[in-house]
C-alpha cells in the first residue's frame, strides 16, 4: 500500500506534484510513497512528503481526499492547502536515484492546466479532478 498528500496552494490555484523523466517518458505524480509495516496510512503520507520535500504538515492539518486501486495496490491520498512559496526541492531516496535520465522534480501544476499534463495513472487523475469539482462545489473558501 502506499500513502501520498494532495497539497494545494490557494493562491496559485494549483496541485504540487513530481515531475518525472525516466525511460525517455514524462509525466507527473502526486508525492508520496510506500507504507511501512505497522505504519498508519496517515503518518506515511506525513512521513514520505518529508523525507522527498522536507515538508512539514501536522495529522490534524490532513483529511482524507480518496483512494485509489485495492489491496497492496491500493494508494490512499490526504488533502491539505499550503501556502508557501519557497522553491521546493526533492529529497531522500528520490535525489540519490536522480540524474539526467531519471528526474524528480517538484512542480505546481494549476489546476487549470491538471487535466492535460500527462499523469500517472491517469484514471487517478481523473478521480483527483473529481475531487477538486466537489471541494469547489461544497467549499469556495479554498
Amino acid at each position: 500500500m502506499r500513502a501520498g498528500i494532495i497539497i494545494y496552494h490557494p493562491k496559485r490555484d494549483s496541485i504540487l506534484t513530481i515531475y518525472r523523466f525516466k525511460k525517455n517518458e514524462s509525466y507527473y505524480v502526486l508525492p508520496g510513497g510506500q507504507i511501512e509495516n505497522g505504519e498508519r496510512p496517515l503518518r506515511a503520507a506525513i512521513r514520505e512528503i518529508k523525507e522527498e520535500l522536507l515538508l512539514s504538515f501536522r495529522e490534524e492539518d490532513l483529511k482524507l481526499a480518496l483512494t485509489y486501486g485495492s489491496g497492496p495496490s491500493q494508494h490512499i491520498y490526504y488533502f491539505t492547502t499550503y501556502n508557501g512559496w519557497e522553491e521546493l526541492d526533492i529529497n531522500g531516496e528520490e535525489k540519490e536515484r536522480s540524474h539526467d535520465q531519471n528526474i524528480y522534480e517538484p512542480t505546481w501544476v494549476s489546476l487549470a492546466d491538471f487535466k492535460s499534463v500527462t499523469f500517472k495513472p491517469t484514471d487517478l487523475q481523473e478521480q483527483i479532478l473529481s475531487f477538486f469539482h466537489a471541494k469547489f462545489e461544497k467549499d469556495d473558501t479554498l
